[in-house]
């Protein structure tokens, strides 16, 4: 969403919406992230289930290291707040459409980089809150997928290489508890 002055201005905008039965419940607010009012907690709208819980223990992972590391930095006010949404959106545009070698710009502070880079550079940013947690074992995670693909990546190929029921079957016979 936009940048909110405070919690208040958050609120008044939540309840404008309901006001004027924008929504009916605030659960039907379907920004990227958001504060879940019923729960007190953080709600991030980043990524679909996975196949693999080792690949959910990583995103968990990076969303609690992320998250760790803003508070930080908050509380020490040098947060980057002002973002742009539109650079954001565009990164997240190319985020779901093109391979790790898409350019993208760091809202932050405009260095342009590849996909790639500009995903090491988030590991940098957040590897003291991933020590934190015991989750440095999660950067093995995310450089076997930048060499490898996505599983994104492995179903497109069982689905050019194959066929769409080919790809049924993979998709229930290959989940990966570990």
């Amino acid at each position: 969403p936009e940048t909110f002055k405070d919690y208040n201005h958050f609120l008044s905008i939540v309840d404008n919406f309901l006001k004027t039965k924008t929504i009916d419940k605030t659960r039907q607010i379907w920004w990227k992230i958001r504060p879940h009012l019923d729960y007190g907690t953080i709600e991030f709208r980043m990524l679909d289930v996975q196949r693999s819980l080792k690949n959910t223990h990583m995103f968990i992972a990076l969303l609690q290291a992320l998250t760790r590391t803003a508070v930080l930095e908050k509380n020490k006010n040098i947060l980057v707040e002002n973002l742009s949404l539109e650079i954001l959106n565009d990164g997240l545009w190319k985020a779901s459409r093109f391979n790790f070698d898409a350019q993208l710009t760091d809202a932050g502070d405009n260095e342009i980089l590849t996909m790639s880079k500009f995903i090491n550079k988030m590991i940098d940013y957040c590897f003291e809150s991933l020590k934190y947690f015991d989750n440095e074992s999660i950067i093995d995670d995310v450089k076997n997928i930048l060499l490898n693909g996505t599983e994104g990546d492995k179903q497109l190929e069982i689905y050019n290489k194959e066929s769409i029921d080919s790809l049924k079957l993979f998709l229930i016979d290959d989940v990966q508890y570990n």
